[in-house]
C-alpha cells in the first residue's frame, strides 16, 4: 500500500507540472500574438521612414547611406514579423497536440484572466512559505521513502536530504515572490507609458489640425500609442504568468532539488 502511495504522489506531481506547462504555453501563445501586432506597427513605421529617406534623396536632402540604412531597418522589421508568425503557429500547434487536438485544428483558445493587484497585495509570504513546504510533492515523496526505508544510514541520508529540500523550497518561493513583485512594478510602469503615449498622440492630433506637424508624425504618434497599449497587455500577461507560477509553488511545485 505504501508503494502505491509513492506511485500516486509521483503521478500527481507529473500531472500538476504538465498542467502548469500548458498554462504557460497558453500565455506564451497570447504574448506572441501581441508581439506580432507590435512588430506589424514597427514595420509600418520602418517602411514610412524608408519612403521618407527615398523622397529626401530624390531632392538632395539625404544620402545613399540614409536610404540603405532605412531599407535595412525595414527589411529587418519584415523578417521579425515573419519570425513572429512562425513562433505563434508553432506554439499553437504544440498546444493543440498536447491537448489532444489535431495540429491543423482551429480550436477557440481561452481568454487569459487578468490578475488583480489586490490578489498580490494580500499575499502573506510567511504563511505561503509554510504551505509551500507542507504541500511540496518532492518532499512528500521523500517522506514516503523515509517511512519505507529500513537501513539506518539510508534513513539518515533521506532525513538530511529533506532538510536541504525544505531550505530550497523556501528559497524558491521567495524567488517566485520577487519575480511576481517585479512583474507588478513592470505592469504599473506599462500603465504610465500607455498614458504618456495617449497624451502624445492627442497632442499630435491637435498639432496636425493646426498644420504644425505632418501626417507621418501624427501616424507615428498614433502607432506609438497603439504599441504602448499592446505592451500593457503583455505586462498584464506577464503578471498573470508570475502569479500562477507563485501559486503553483505554494500548492506543491516549488523546486526542492
Amino acid at each position: 500500500n505504501s508503494d502505491r502511495e509513492l506511485a500516486k504522489l509521483s503521478i500527481e506531481q507529473t500531472e500538476k507540472n504538465t498542467i502548469e506547462t500548458i498554462k504557460k504555453s497558453f500565455i506564451s501563445r497570447e504574448n506572441g500574438i501581441l508581439q506580432r501586432q507590435i512588430d506589424a506597427f514597427n514595420l509600418e513605421d520602418a517602411r514610412s521612414e524608408k519612403e521618407t529617406a527615398e523622397r529626401k534623396k530624390a531632392v538632395g536632402q539625404a544620402t545613399e547611406i540614409d536610404v540603405l540604412t532605412a531599407k535595412a531597418a525595414a527589411d529587418q522589421a519584415e523578417l521579425q514579423l515573419m519570425g513572429d508568425d512562425s513562433t505563434v503557429k508553432k506554439t499553437s500547434e504544440l498546444l493543440q497536440v498536447s491537448l489532444g487536438w489535431k495540429a491543423n485544428a482551429e480550436p477557440v483558445f481561452p481568454t487569459i484572466p487578468e490578475t488583480a493587484r489586490e490578489s498580490i497585495e494580500q499575499i502573506s509570504l510567511s504563511e505561503d512559505t509554510k504551505k509551500a513546504v507542507d504541500n511540496n510533492l518532492s518532499l512528500q515523496i521523500n517522506e514516503r521513502k523515509l517511512n519505507l526505508s529500513e537501513g539506518e544510514a539510508n534513513r539518515e541520508n533521506l532525513s538530511k536530504s529533506m532538510e536541504n529540500q525544505k531550505e530550497k523550497i523556501q528559497s524558491d518561493l521567495l524567488s517566485r515572490y520577487q519575480s511576481l513583485k517585479q512583474a507588478l512594478d513592470a505592469q504599473a510602469q506599462a500603465v504610465l507609458q500607455e498614458e504618456n503615449a495617449r497624451k502624445n498622440y492627442e497632442k499630435a492630433e491637435r498639432s496636425l489640425q493646426l498644420g504644425t506637424i505632418s501626417v507621418k508624425a501624427r501616424n507615428k504618434a498614433k502607432n506609438a500609442y497603439t504599441i504602448a497599449g499592446l505592451q500593457k497587455k503583455q505586462a498584464d500577461l506577464k503578471l498573470t504568468e508570475e502569479y500562477l507560477d507563485y501559486r503553483a509553488g505554494v500548492s506543491g511545485l516549488a523546486t526542492a532539488e
